[in-house]
This record gives C-alpha cells, sequence and structure tokens, in this order.
C-alpha cells in the first residue's frame, strides 16, 4: 500500500512518454508487436492497482486506527509509570551520608524495582 501511495505520481507520467517514443519508433519503421497491447493494458492494470491498494487502505484504516489508539494508551502507561517511579526514587532513595550499610540494601531494591519496570 506505502509503495503504490509513494509511487503513483511517478508511473502515472511514464506512461505517456513511453507511448510517445513507441510511436516515433514506428514512424521510423521499428515494428513492436507487443507494445500496443502492452501500452493499453498497462495503464488499466496499474488504475486497478491503485484502487485495489486505495480499498485496503479504507478497509485496514479503522485496525490501523485502533492500534494507534492501544500503543498511545501503552505509551502513556510507560511513562507515567516511569514518573512515579522517579517521584518514589527521589523521596525514597538513600541520599543521606549517615548511613554506613543501608544504602546498598535500598539501592539493590530500588534496582530490582526498575528491572521489573524495564521488563514490562
Amino acid at each position: 500500500m506505502r509503495h503504490v501511495k509513494t509511487r503513483t505520481v511517478s508511473i502515472d507520467n511514464c506512461f505517456e512518454p513511453l507511448a510517445l517514443k513507441v510511436a516515433l519508433l514506428r514512424k521510423f519503421g521499428v515494428p513492436f508487436a507487443d507494445a500496443k497491447l502492452a501500452l493499453e493494458t498497462l495503464p488499466l492494470q496499474w488504475n486497478e492497482s491503485k484502487r485495489l491498494g486505495t480499498d485496503s487502505r479504507e478497509r485496514f484504516a479503522p485496525t490501523a486506527a485502533m492500534h494507534a489508539g492501544r500503543v498511545k494508551e501503552e505509551a502513556e502507561e510507560v511513562v507515567a509509570a516511569a514518573k512515579a517511579f522517579r517521584a518514589r526514587f527521589s523521596a525514597g532513595a538513600p541520599f543521606d551520608y549517615s548511613a554506613r550499610d543501608a544504602p546498598y540494601a535500598a539501592l539493590d531494591a530500588w534496582q530490582l524495582e526498575l528491572a521489573a519496570l524495564q521488563v514490562c
């Protein structure tokens, strides 16, 4: 679908110059048995391909929108969880120099919680 959309203009513009070249070559006596048939059928086939691309895009648009909505919701949940973790860490992290061994145990617990967030 994406390729049809990106190449529509370039392919639409290639049929007329090709027909002009074939007509010029015929004028000088170069025979083309299949060229006339191809120049008539290829634009029709291309138009059919564009129509199918448009139809499939329209058919899958609701599904894609729903999926995009789910991805957006999940991203918002991740951001909210990260902000909540940062707030809890800022409030409860051992930033006091008076304690000796307690900061290491607390940092280990924070690391485990962070690792659990990263897995999700």
